[in-house]
């Protein structure tokens, strides 16, 4: 659990909201805690989420461009190993 003495109790941004919540507080928890309104957590939740989700298909795109460059050296060698016989 987070103290009430976090020094960063001033913090209401997104990663301060998305910490809160991950460690077991409600949306009206934070919201006191953090002296926001309960929309506002709920907003900075689903901005936190998006961003998330972001990273992750970056993440994917990036892996498939790697896993098809891979395809493409395999493919090319294996053609390049037929073409000696």
């Amino acid at each position: 659990m987070i103290p009430d003495t976090d020094p960063d109790i001033t913090d209401s941004g997104p990663q301060r909201v998305l910490e809160l919540k991950q460690a077991g507080f409600t949306q009206a928890e934070i919201a006191d805690r953090l002296h926001i309104a309960q929309s506002t957590v709920s907003r900075r939740l689903k901005d936190a989420r998006q961003a998330r989700e972001i990273h992750y298909r970056a993440i994917a795109r990036d892996l498939f461009l790697l896993l098809m460059t891979v395809c493409a050296v395999v493919l090319t060698a294996a053609v390049a190993t037929i073409a000696w016989f």
